[in-house]
């Protein structure tokens, strides 16, 4: 076995990861920010609507094998992987024309008086979709072949592209439909990209790797068999994203609007875990390819132990602004989505982990499927009755629910792949005390701004309940001296 011995830079590729996944996240927030100031409650409702389609479009037509790619390499040989790149960008090309048919059919149907536009924005919707799911594997495969920065590069590049491509039109007073037009335009301009950077490898390629663009009928079973089983489970989970703003465009339209800025995840909190599963994926495949559960729970706990003293503070810091984040962000018309927003704000305590990478390293994506069907059915069947009683905050609590109960059932899961107990699947107490200290934290914020220091505007307080809660976090933590306490990563020894 050819190995590199030592340890590996896992915060460094962390943020570059982070970074390249938060800037395609938060493009959309701020998007948002700036849309909602410059478009009337309905037009905004309009696009809302359909950019909720073409998130939910894009990850479903993926067939999610982007997100196989990291997993699915640590188990095919250098000399395979361009045939394995080629097969990848035909197979997300087919699935992109019956994604791109689909969604204009379904939304050229929807009801002009409900939602005004939305229905002449259906032909460059789809048209976005057709030229950007080919091109989703290709960062994936960066950084999979370990050029995380380039990775990170593209994500954080074209999501600018998008966001200005989008916003353009707006700003221009020139209406959603185009807005939409200028989404199809970025998604062609990343395409061309992707034909210019991915074919040049693929010309590179050994002699005995170059073998057209046939299918490769074994490699497509195995990928089909690997991945399938990981698609359902992940379109089920954009589904699950979804559901509830779907329910309350059915039962409340009027309120569509303000809650799909409430119901969102703040992206950086949201993705530091996903960035750790993908910084760590090929380490966790190659431990359990070798039945080294010992050093996969290695990994495992090092990565969970720091994103337990990271996440907490983020969350505490993000729940003492709500209010004031949703008026200066997006004006004080939207005020009602401060409650909803701090709830969604609540199921990011439970993100210091990407629970999904480590079942798919192990080859569980069965379970992931299960999962996915539960955590759909559960949101599902609790958004209907609270959305009924408590309206947008009922439907916020209920994904807050969903979520709390699956990862329980995840957790006892991880636990027996990890062949560990439940009380040691976590660092519970590193986790418990940074939950404890973040939140006395913001309870001394918010008592410090609301009763003592009152300031004028909501900007100034955000930012100094947000510095008070960092600062005083820090202190915090190195009272305890929790960063000293972390444990260490094993050495890095895996084929490359």
């Amino acid at each position: 076995m050819s190995a590199a011995a030592g340890a590996f830079d896992f915060r460094a590729r962390l943020v570059a990861v982070a970074l390249g996944q938060t800037a395609v996240k938060l493009a959309p927030t701020l998007g948002a920010v700036v849309l909602v100031r410059l478009l009337s409650p309905a037009d905004w409702a309009s696009l809302a609507l359909l950019l909720s389609i073409y998130l939910a479009a894009q990850e479903i037509g993926s067939l999610f094998l982007p997100q196989s790619v990291p997993f699915f390499l640590g188990h095919i040989d250098l000399q395979a992987r361009p045939k394995f790149l080629r097969q990848t960008s035909l197979l997300l090309g087919l699935s992109a024309l019956l994604t791109a048919a689909i969604v204009y059919a379904i939304t050229s149907q929807l009801s002009p008086r409900a939602y005004a536009g939305a229905a002449q924005a259906a032909l460059p919707l789809a048209l976005a979709l057709a030229f950007e799911i080919p091109a989703l594997a290709f960062p994936q495969v960066l950084i999979a072949l370990e050029r995380v920065r380039a990775g990170a590069l593209w994500n954080g590049g074209f999501a600018l592209v998008q966001i200005v491509a989008l916003l353009l039109p707006i700003v221009r007073a020139q209406g959603i439909v185009l807005a939409i037009w200028g989404l199809a335009l970025s998604a062609a301009l990343r395409f061309l990209a992707f034909v210019a950077l991915a074919f040049p490898f693929l010309r590179n390629a050994p002699v005995e790797a170059k073998a057209g663009w046939r299918f490769d009928s074994r490699m497509l079973r195995e990928q089909i068999a690997y991945a399938l089983p990981l698609g359902l489970s992940m379109a089920t989970f954009s589904l699950n994203r979804q559901v509830d703003k779907w329910m309350v465009a059915w039962l409340e339209p009027d309120k569509l609007g303000t809650y799909a800025l409430a119901a969102v995840e703040f992206p950086f909190i949201a993705l530091l875990p996903l960035a750790a599963g993908s910084v760590l994926a090929t380490r966790m495949v190659w431990a359990f390819r070798q039945g080294r559960e010992g050093q996969a729970y290695a990994y495992w706990i090092a990565s969970t132990a720091r994103m337990s003293v990271l996440v907490p503070p983020l969350v505490a810091a993000l729940l003492s602004v709500a209010g004031d984040l949703v008026v200066l962000l997006f004006g004080s018309t939207y005020t009602a989505a401060s409650l909803p927003f701090q709830l969604y704000t609540l199921i990011s305590l439970h993100r210091i982990a990407e629970y999904g990478a480590l079942l798919r390293a192990a080859g569980d994506t069965r379970f992931l499927w299960f999962v996915s069907i539960g955590l759909l059915a559960l949101n599902s069947l609790l958004t209907l009755p609270l959305l009924m009683l408590f309206g947008m905050a009922g439907a916020a609590l209920a994904a807050l629910l969903a979520n709390l109960g699956i990862w329980m059932v995840v957790l006892r899961r991880i636990a027996f792949l990890l062949d560990c107990s439940f009380r040691s699947v976590l660092p519970w107490r590193t986790y418990g005390l940074g939950v404890l200290g973040a939140f006395l934290c913001a309870a001394v914020a918010y008592v410090l701004v609301e009763f003592l220091l009152p300031l004028p505007s909501p900007g100034l307080r955000a930012a100094f309940k947000v510095a008070v809660v960092l600062v005083a976090y820090a202190l915090f933590a190195k009272l305890l001296r929790l960063p000293s306490r972390l444990p260490r990563f094993p050495s890095d020894e895996r084929e490359l």
